[in-house]
């Protein structure tokens, strides 16, 4: 990396810290909660608007920490969709969400009770899935966006679906080829959806 880049990444780096510890102390201000919820999710955001805007230039250790972040999401996810003893709960920056009696039969999507949750922050919880790969919009398909991740599962976002009538569900979190979600499916692999209303 030369001279510029590393000035670059550090401004960037400044600019995500101040304006991530400003919106959290806001937030917490406002809304109440956890100031490390309300710092996560601040950061997830903005580094998410930054790496979409400005390239992605991570630090080690800020790598490290969107990868945690990642792992302990996506460990709560396998657990919702275990077939043998199923969490009914979603967590999202530390708050805990209901699921909706309303899922489909073949395990393969959960619905949650979110309403909550702005879109703002569930942009955010889908951008922790990736590990910091930014969500990329699909150009043809206004509303969809998909990170592929270096494992090769791919995490899509879409407030878009048909079956929102029945489940109303504002967005629609899927992920396909998940090893760890795979193992528990079987000999039939099926992407999973997370429905958030």
């Amino acid at each position: 990396m030369d001279h510029l880049q590393i000035v670059w990444a550090e401004k960037v780096a400044q600019r995500v810290a101040g304006q991530s510890l400003f919106s959290s102390s806001l937030n917490t201000g406002i809304n109440g909660g956890s100031f490390k919820d309300n710092l996560t999710l601040a950061l997830l955001a903005n580094l998410g608007g930054h790496l979409h805007s400005e390239g992605a230039n991570l630090s080690a250790k800020t790598a490290t920490y969107l990868q945690d972040i990642q792992k302990a999401n996506t460990d709560q996810i396998v657990r919702i969709f275990d077939p043998k003893k199923p969490d009914t709960k979603l967590r999202v920056f530390g708050q805990l969400f209901e699921s909706v009696d309303i899922s489909n039969k073949s395990g393969t999507t959960k619905i949650f009770a979110t309403q909550r949750l702005t879109d703002h922050e569930i942009r955010s919880y889908a951008l922790s899935l990736t590990g910091g790969i930014p969500l990329q919009e699909v150009r043809t398909a206004p509303g969809r966006f998909y990170a592929v991740l270096s494992d090769g599962s791919t995490v899509n976002l879409r407030n878009v679906s048909s079956s929102a009538d029945i489940t109303k569900a504002r967005w629609t979190i899927e992920i396909i080829g998940n090893k760890q979600i795979e193992a528990l499916q079987g000999k039939v692999k099926k992407k999973i959806e997370i429905k958030l209303q």
